[in-house]
């Protein structure tokens, strides 16, 4: 369908974040942080509280997680790291009309970008600063990042609104910035107000818009004055901090663990979660000016907005910092939409998969959905709140975890270790409670252990998992 025969097609706008955990909204479930933009985004769209991504390959699980959301299929289906031959879902709409432009960061193969998106804006790496610094050493060699990792230590001076450590400060002009510095938040908001101005200008082409950000991915750098809303003695420590996860869940000293020295400290996790904080909020005002321009240009009625992530962060909850786990704080993240179609000031708590956001924007702007994609549209549960995509989720990491929940379980193994955890969700919603410690685990709750894990492994069967599962062992034969 081209846009000469459906003139008012809405414009689609998606922000996709990197490490935004589902818990960092202050209008939806966090009073700590400072997210003025996104909040007001939620009160005129809907926000799917209980969104999850299903996993990854690879320790790097923004890829997987994006090769999800561009193709719509499931994990071990969707073509790995380049996507495969499917349709992607900027060529979905191309194919039916729409002007189609990328911003921001890419972490899938480039020949993918190239398909995806006719144009394409500024753009950047998957990361910066990928080489753990030595704490021991008082200074930095090769990375300016470095120093990023395995603090606060003594002799790490790292301050994240140093703009010489590079990372996410680009180089740029004095004329663009006087300290000759640009966030990447702020370069990626440049080039895709620069995008809307232009196609403010074709009123009569609807437009495809994907702006992913770098923010809050480590090293996680702010200007001073968004340090300054967070004084690190009054960040608070989450319910479920520890010095240590109590076991190897499996890549346990890759990078993203590095970030802090072992054990965690409480002041660690406070400078850690300080910063984190302060990238978002940065970031929400990056977004706020790209919503403004949206408004100014008279584009905002007659545009579907997603924001979105491509997973979580622990950043010091249980023990650990990164996403490569299967608490909550990891597998789910935060999924709004907002525009034309969507019901405004709405939550819903369904389980659902942000690789959704590919059919449901197909059905919400009218555009053909390729028969490839298998994760179901969630137009239905935006309307009613009994309407449940799925009655489970699932989530995999590698060949260490696998992860199954229904509305108030959680069951995880680790095939590595022949381990499992249980937690009720609904009463323990910061996952604190091992319920499979408990003496006679087993036996009391062998009917939701029985049927999760029968979820579990129907699931693998639709996602392609190939890690074989049994029962005896984790000793609950």
């Amino acid at each position: 369908m081209g846009s000469q025969d459906s003139p008012s097609q809405p414009n689609v706008l998606v922000f996709v974040a990197d490490d935004q955990t589902h818990r960092s909204l202050r209008a939806l479930n966090n009073p700590e942080v400072h997210t003025p933009n996104l909040d007001r985004l939620a009160a005129r769209g809907t926000a799917f509280t209980h969104a999850h991504h299903q996993g990854s390959w690879t320790g790097a699980v923004c890829i997987a997680s994006r090769a999800m959301l561009l193709t719509g299929r499931m994990l071990y289906r969707c073509g790995g790291d380049s996507c495969g031959d499917y349709p992607l879902f900027g060529e979905a709409f191309g194919d039916a009309g729409y002007h189609t432009y990328c911003v921001g960061k890419w972490h899938n193969f480039g020949n993918t970008q190239e398909r995806c998106f006719a144009e394409h804006g500024p753009d950047g790496p998957g990361m910066w600063g990928s080489t753990p610094f030595d704490f021991r050493k008082l200074v930095p060699e090769g990375d300016p990042t470095q120093s990023a990792y395995l603090r606060p230590a003594p002799g790490n001076e790292w301050t994240p609104d140093d703009r010489s450590r590079k990372g996410h400060w680009f180089a740029c002009d004095r004329s663009v910035d006087p300290t000759g510095y640009e966030h990447s938040s702020t370069r990626w908001a440049n080039g895709l107000i620069e995008y809307l101005d232009r196609r403010a200008n074709s009123p009569d082409e609807p437009f495809l818009a994907y702006c992913a950000m770098h923010a809050p991915h480590d090293p996680r750098q702010a200007p001073t004055e968004y340090l300054d809303l967070y004084p690190v003695d009054d960040i608070e420590l989450p319910p479920n901090y520890l010095p240590e996860h109590p076991f190897d869940q499996g890549d346990h000293a890759l990078r993203d663990e590095q970030l802090a020295p072992w054990p965690r400290t409480e002041h660690a996790v406070r400078t850690h979660r300080r910063e984190y904080y302060a990238i978002l909020s940065h970031m929400d005002a990056e977004i706020g000016r790209a919503l403004d321009r949206l408004e100014a240009l008279g584009l905002a009625d007659n545009t579907i907005v997603v924001w979105t992530a491509d997973h979580g962060l622990a950043v010091g909850e249980h023990g650990l910092m990164g996403k490569q786990n299967m608490y909550d704080h990891s597998v789910r993240v935060p999924l709004i939409f907002a525009g034309p179609g969507v019901p405004a000031g709405v939550c819903r708590d369904q389980l659902v998969y942000q690789h959704s956001t590919y059919a449901t924007l197909c059905e919400l702007a009218g555009v053909p959905l390729p028969e490839t994609v298998q994760f179901p549209s969630l137009v239905a549960a935006m309307q009613d709140a009994a309407s449940r995509p799925h009655e489970t989720v699932f989530t995999a990491y590698r060949h260490y975890q696998r992860m199954c929940r229904d509305g108030t379980h959680k069951l995880i193994l680790y095939p590595h270790l022949g381990r499992w955890q249980l937690f009720n969700t609904a009463e323990d919603p910061f996952e604190t409670d091992d319920l499979a410690l408990e003496p006679g685990a087993l036996e009391r709750h062998r009917g939701v252990i029985d049927s999760l894990f029968e979820s579990m492994t129907g699931w693998q069967r639709l996602a392609g998992d190939q890690v074989g599962l049994e029962v005896g062992d984790y000793g609950m034969g």
